[in-house]
């Protein structure tokens, strides 16, 4: 699926997040944009009946996916021949001639920020149509406008959801692949054993964001969860460090001396030499004895060429500065994570 137009009312933006099998678009509504917002009675329309809507154009490919509502545990076809007719808010799958679920809406809310402290209590479930006319394909997410207006005061967020195609991520450690070894992302040196790196991208290609997008802020966030000390090592604070990776690699394949089979890395481990990976960072970040939390590296200007398409995105190396000094080696959610998956990896892009 890809997103071809998208629609908004004055004062709202865009925040993209790109995670495993999705694209999240919140859309983000300031308290001067909600008080911007007309009155739908000026059109004859009675105000518990409105909605303020986001609309937007998208392409299905391959076309002969179909596509189902959940509906009380069942799924209900909302897609006759090529032309769509849905009007709900349930969560909605998109799946192959093989009942192979391609991607899929998880059921979207509003809500306030700052909501999570209270539980999200006074969220609301978006309400979704979704038509095709002239060959076209449509769909409107719409908020209710009583909710928008009567919320406690302050920035709203409306979370529609897209999803896009997996992203790639393996830590190299040694001449093994570590792919199916765990759903984590390790970095550093515990003691006794090898040293370890991250690389990982997102299909930022397949995401929806338009190619002639600006972007205003891009945070890659990993879910730093633990580390751990081969038994005897002695804690060390470690920079570590995220650079753009220059080369093709394939998570099931990429291990310390490889990227592909029979393909080596220029420089074992991904070399920080200009052919392997850029030599200068995109960004730094201190990791300390402080898990578990989420940390956050900046790559807006690297975000930027991927989206545009003036760099090719073969996604990123974390590597720590230290990495050859034991200690504990430091330990993240990949995208294999099952527990929690949205503590999986994720782009946020404003």
């Amino acid at each position: 699926m890809k997103c071809l137009t998208i629609s908004l009312w004055g004062h709202a933006s865009d925040l993209y997040t790109c995670q495993n099998t999705r694209l999240k678009e919140e859309i983000v509504l300031s308290q001067s944009g909600r008080d911007n917002l007309p009155d739908p009675t000026k059109y004859g329309l009675a105000r518990n009946n409105s909605y303020c809507v986001v609309a937007m154009e998208f392409l299905l490919t391959p076309n002969n996916i179909t596509a189902f509502a959940r509906r009380q545990g069942a799924k209900t076809p909302i897609k006759q021949g090529n032309d769509f007719n849905f009007d709900g808010d349930e969560p909605i799958e998109f799946e192959d001639e093989h009942t192979a679920l391609h991607f899929f809406f998880p059921k979207d809310y509003a809500h306030a920020v700052g909501d999570s402290l209270s539980g999200f209590a006074n969220r609301t479930s978006l309400r979704r149509y979704i038509y095709s006319q002239g060959g076209k394909h449509y769909m409107l997410v719409g908020v209710p406008y009583n909710w928008v207006t009567g919320s406690p005061a302050g920035t709203l967020i409306i979370d529609p959801t897209t999803s896009v195609a997996t992203s790639e991520d393996v830590w190299l450690e040694d001449a093994f692949n570590c792919d199916s070894h765990s759903a984590g992302l390790l970095i550093g040196t515990a003691a006794g054993y090898p040293k370890k790196r991250t690389i990982i991208k997102f299909n930022i290609a397949g995401s929806g964001i338009p190619s002639s997008a600006t972007v205003l802020n891009a945070q890659m966030k990993l879910y730093y969860y633990s580390a751990n000390n081969g038994g005897s090592g002695t804690w060390v604070d470690r920079w570590v460090q995220a650079h753009q990776l220059l080369v093709n690699w394939a998570e099931a394949q990429a291990i310390s001396i490889n990227r592909l089979t029979g393909t080596p890395w220029n420089v074992s481990y991904v070399g920080l030499n200009d052919i392997d990976a850029k030599s200068a960072y995109e960004s730094t970040l201190l990791c300390q004895q402080n898990y578990p939390r989420w940390q956050s590296w900046d790559l807006t200007g690297l975000t930027q060429k991927w989206v545009n398409l003036t760099a090719t995105n073969y996604g990123v190396v974390l590597w720590a500065t230290n990495e050859t000094t034991d200690g504990y080696d430091l330990r993240f959610y990949s995208s294999d994570y099952t527990v929690d998956t949205t503590l999986r990896p994720k782009l946020e892009v404003i």
